[in-house]
């Protein structure tokens, strides 16, 4: 999937990336990642709507564009992306449990992977090294956060657990005393 030929083509200025779980190109901005979202078939998914006119406005060009000769949009998210340069940068996939290396033109925010990634700072680093002391650091927050949210579980637990034994031993002290008594137990006043 070519999501480099695609913002070269239509000199797109903002952030064109590959949607990790469906492999869409998706042109976004640093808040929004999906304004405009394009299958490899063309087919838009999301597009940009506008309430109001603006005349120059960029995404309504690319959008504009795009959809004047669909057939071309889909050659070029189809032929294969070529890079200037290959510098290997580094994430870690919490799926797999594994530190993945990948390649890039440029390092850092907003530049992307050959793969269509966004190098978020905190995701993806120059140096196997700091990818893995970073994940470390990240997973040891986590397991911090399990331990804190297990014990509130428990003492949740012991709270309903408690509830629900001071509910049995109220029905049990009916009970006894409807045998003794013949009768239901009635506050006076």
């Amino acid at each position: 999937m070519s999501w480099k030929k695609v913002k070269e083509y239509y000199k797109i200025e903002h952030i064109v990336s590959v949607k990790k779980d469906t492999g869409d190109i998706q042109i976004g901005s640093p808040y929004i990642s999906d304004i405009i979202v394009v299958t490899k078939e063309g087919k838009f998914l999301q597009r940009y709507e506008r309430d109001y006119e603006t005349a120059g406005n960029r995404l309504d060009r690319y959008q504009k564009e795009m959809e004047a000769d669909i057939p071309k949009l889909v050659e070029l998210i189809n032929s294969p992306d070529s890079f200037c340069a290959s510098k290997p940068v580094y994430s870690y996939d919490y799926d797999t449990g594994k530190i993945v290396e990948n390649y890039c033109e440029e390092y850092k925010w907003p530049n992307c992977t050959h793969k269509g990634s966004v190098m978020y700072d905190n995701v993806f680093f120059e140096d196997r090294r700091a990818c893995v002391e970073y994940t470390l650091d990240g997973l040891k927050s986590r397991i911090e956060c399990h331990k804190e949210r297990i014990i509130e579980y428990r003492e949740k637990q012991d709270q309903e657990m408690n509830g629900k034994i001071k509910c049995e031993t109220r029905i049990l002290d009916l009970e006894i005393n409807k045998l003794l008594t013949g009768k239901v137990w009635k506050q006076n006043g």
